[in-house]
Formats: structure tokens, sequence, C-alpha cells
């Protein structure tokens, strides 16, 4: 490894990412939004039914990326008969609250510091795991390594003194 990683200030110089290298993956995307948008408005059911289903799909899967465990027919499960013990439900529960209270926020106000630590203590909540810093910006410099037996680091993030900047 390099060193701590150097983000770049927004708006990022049109030549700084490669679009082409996406526009593939943006073609999938778009034409996958399309189709759900179709099959939701012919839909006899109102989306307010299923919405939530799909966000909770969403929450898996992103929740999966910091190794979390959970499938979601036990996500499902949780919601009609809550499992306060299991950390992985837990945590992808608490990932669809914060998504949801970050988006109606946003609606209505600007993105700040104290947006973002109200999301990080929704996040937190309840028995997951257990950062030194909750709603806060951290303050130790930590990495990102392999899940496996060599722990390799495969990205260092900023040093924490760049991180509110």
């Amino acid at each position: 490894m390099n060193g701590a990683y150097t983000a770049s200030f927004l708006p990022l110089d049109n030549n700084v990412v490669n679009q082409h290298f996406f526009f593939e993956e943006l073609i999938d995307a778009t034409a996958k939004l399309e189709v759900y948008k179709e099959k939701i408005k012919d839909s006899k059911l109102n989306s307010a039914w299923f919405m939530p289903t799909l966000q909770q799909k969403e929450a898996l899967a992103s929740s999966a990326l910091e190794s979390t465990q959970a499938t979601l027919d036990g996500v499902l499960i949780n919601q009609v008969v809550p499992n306060e013990k299991d950390k992985n439900l837990n945590e992808v529960n608490n990932y669809y609250i914060a998504t949801v209270k970050g988006y109606d926020y946003l609606r209505r106000h600007d993105f700040t510091d104290e947006f973002f630590f109200q999301m990080h203590a929704s996040l937190m909540q309840g028995n997951v795991r257990k950062p030194s810093l909750v709603g806060a910006y951290r303050k130790e410099q930590n990495y990102i390594g392999r899940n496996d037996a060599s722990h390799a680091i495969t990205f260092i993030p900023p040093k924490p003194s760049c991180i509110p900047e």
C-alpha cells in the first residue's frame, strides 16, 4: 500500500474519471430502472405496499459489503418478529432506517456534518459493531483488509485529520 488515500474535492474535473468506462453499466442500470418503473406503474398494488421490501433488499445488499451475514428471509421475518440479539439483522435494519430517514431529511434540508453524524448514529444503534466514536468523525487511522487468513491491507482510508475537509 502506498499510504492513506487522498480524496479529490468535488466537483471533479471531467478528465479525472473515464466516463466511457461506465457507459455499459449506466445503460444497463437505466434499462433495468425503466423496467421497474413500468412494472410499478402497471401494478395493481400501490407502490407503498412493496417499496419497503425493495428498500430492505437494497439494505441487505449494501450491508453485505460490510460482511454482514443475513438473508432476505431473515430480514423480512425480523420485521414481524424482531430478534434484537442478531447483530446482522439489526445492522440491515439500521441501514434501512437510516436510508429512509436520510432520504426524508435531504428532501427538505442541505447535507451537513450534523446530518452525517445523525446517520452514523442511526447505523450504529443497538448491538451492532462497537466503533470508538458514534456520530463523530474518526480520530484514528483505520485500514481495510482482506476477509481471509492473511488480512492483507487492500485500502488505507484518508487520514483522520483530512476527514472533515
